[in-house]
């Protein structure tokens, strides 16, 4: 279970095809000390949303933060 509820209604209104709603979400909940289990869905939901909502260019340069992040970052 995550330790962020709403990276589960997230999901949910991804999933129902609401990807507005669920980019604004994702907005409104940002916290780059996440947890990163949390912080791996959270940015694989926010790209997959803001593609969903025709935000290409958005969606690229967040996948690219996000790359960049995990790259930094040691390996378990």
């Amino acid at each position: 279970m995550s330790s962020l509820p709403q990276l589960d209604a997230i999901a949910t209104l991804l999933n129902q095809g609401a990807a507005d709603s669920a980019v604004r979400l994702l907005r409104s909940c940002w916290e780059p000390d996440l947890p990163p289990d949390d912080l791996v869905r959270m940015y694989c939901m926010w790209v997959r949303g803001l593609c969903e909502t025709g935000e290409l260019d958005h969606a690229l340069t967040l996948a690219r933060r996000a790359a960049n992040d995990f790259r930094a970052s040691p390996t378990s």
